[in-house]
């Protein structure tokens, strides 16, 4: 495994760590989204596969509405990716690698559904030739009640919809490489104390050419190579693309008890296929 050669934990300015959340996706849940008399829910909200080259492979979606309104329904394909938070992003396509956007067509692409009723459409995603790895598209829901549209006719107001995605995980069989790397490490500003433990930030980028699903922790040794503490990161499911970064964090409640030690933090993030080390000294800001 590779590392920056100048990486070292340093101090966040700011102890505040944002969480931008998209709403129109949620992980291994089924999303319900409601906006107005817009309530319907989409079926499977994820979905992993893997595929040889040159295959094709049908994937169904159910969409039930469960609003009091008959909606209209617009359908499409989309790339995705996510950013340092494990937010998804839909992103127009740009041929890149591991986007498969453009190999997957729609056996429907707009439809009416009523109150109380379900529609299932299908995804058909031609495997490409010649490639290797990991593959990652969205099929994009957009949804607006059809009886705001007389309405917005005659009114040139804004009729509110709502949008859902299903997120499709896929790999070609056997052909990617799971590697990865440790980028940065920061702390929050001390004192630390029980209200204000020590938080620790580790990001992670995925050099591989496929998916990696990613688990941390930090062993905290002292000045003699003793165990004074573990620290599990957590970050969602830990999901990577290929080429992407994501934040893991973790908390260690008992800083404040080793004001005077020199310490070392072991650093592991295991992924099926491999995993990545690191130790580094961590500053313990008492002083500031």
């Amino acid at each position: 495994m590779h590392f920056y050669n100048h990486i070292k934990i340093t101090t966040i300015k700011s102890q505040a760590l944002f969480l931008f959340v998209i709403p129109i996706f949620l992980f291994f849940t089924d999303y319900c989204a409601k906006a107005g008399t817009v309530n319907f829910t989409v079926s499977p909200s994820v979905i992993e596969f893997d595929a040889v080259q040159g295959a094709v492979k049908m994937f169904p979606l159910s969409l039930y509405n469960q609003g009091t309104s008959a909606l209209e329904i617009r359908m499409s394909v989309s790339d995705f990716v996510l950013d340092p938070n494990g937010a998804s992003q839909l992103v127009l396509s740009d041929g890149e690698t591991h986007h498969w956007a453009q190999y997957v067509k729609l056996d429907s692409t707009s439809f009416k559904v009523e109150p109380g009723e379900g529609h299932t459409v299908r995804a058909i995603a031609n495997v490409p030739r010649g490639k290797l790895g990991g593959g990652y598209f969205a099929v994009v829901f957009y949804a607006r009640p059809e009886t705001v549209k007389e309405q917005k006719r005659r009114t040139g107001g804004v009729v509110l919809g709502a949008q859902v995605a299903t997120l499709f995980i896929g790999e070609i069989t056997r052909t990617g490489s799971h590697r990865g790397r440790i980028i940065s490490a920061e702390v929050n500003p001390g004192p630390y104390s029980t209200e204000n433990p020590l938080s620790m930030r580790i990001m992670v980028e995925n050099t591989g050419t496929t998916h990696i699903k990613v688990k941390g922790s930090i062993t905290l040794r002292n000045e003699q190579g003793k165990v004074i503490d573990r620290v599990h990161l957590e970050s969602g499911s830990g999901l990577i693309l290929p080429n992407g970064r994501r934040y893991f964090q973790g908390f260690w409640p008992l800083a404040h008890k080793f004001p005077n030690e020199k310490v070392t933090a072991d650093i592991k993030f295991r992924f099926p296929g491999g995993n990545v080390r690191k130790s580094l000294p961590l500053p313990l800001d008492f002083q500031k």
